[in-house]
């Protein structure tokens, strides 16, 4: 290894056959990751990890299904992440816990709006609520609620909500609806109505 390189931890070391995922802890003393402990392939059970530059690793949650797409939240303080059911191929449920491990909250999938696809999920700044397309409409969930509802249902026949993206404020949403070969941008206040072109 290079001399500028220093091994954070070890697969014999920390019994994990997959480590993966990574994100830095936003104050840059730390990794959040992914581990698996067993090498069935998507399944679980998984946990999230983080590891410091010194080489303490604490476990912060486990989660039974697949974790994809974990973030971190600016201040460091709360990790969000989408469980997917590796035999549907699809989003279970969003969650999301305190990276001490307290405050764990997700939607689940007894909603009525809950087939998304992995990648057009966004969670907000605050990896508090999320958006996600589900053809004209936008669909809003609240994690500490626990609910789902449709923030925005376009009129507009087949058409199609694209390209989600929240405001580094939160309080707004852009995105793109999509009708044939015509795309228009839209922003909104992710409370409720006021979209605008």
């Amino acid at each position: 290894m290079d001399a500028d390189t220093e091994e954070l931890l070890t697969g014999e070391s920390q019994a994990l056959v997959v480590a993966d995922d990574f994100v830095w802890d936003p104050d840059g003393t730390g990794i959040f990751y992914r581990a698996r402990a067993s090498a069935g392939g998507l399944q679980g059970p998984f946990a999230i990890r983080r590891v410091g530059l010194g080489g303490a690793n604490e476990e912060v949650h486990t989660e039974p299904d697949y974790i994809y797409g974990l973030d971190v939240r600016d201040d460091g303080a709360r990790v969000s992440y989408l469980a997917v059911d590796p035999g549907a191929s699809m989003v279970a449920r969003l969650a999301g816990v305190n990276t001490d491990g307290t405050g764990f909250s997700e939607v689940g999938a007894d909603n009525p709006h809950s087939i998304y696809r992995l990648a057009d999920v966004r969670f907000s700044p605050d990896l508090l609520d999320a958006v996600w397309p589900s053809g004209r409409r936008i669909i809003y969930a609240s994690l500490p609620a626990g609910g789902t509802t449709v923030l925005f249902d376009g009129d507009c026949g087949d058409c199609t909500v694209e390209d989600l993206v929240y405001s580094p404020s939160g309080g707004q949403i852009a995105f793109s609806l999509v009708d044939g070969n015509a795309s228009d941008v839209y922003t909104m206040n992710v409370g409720g109505p006021g979209w605008s072109t």
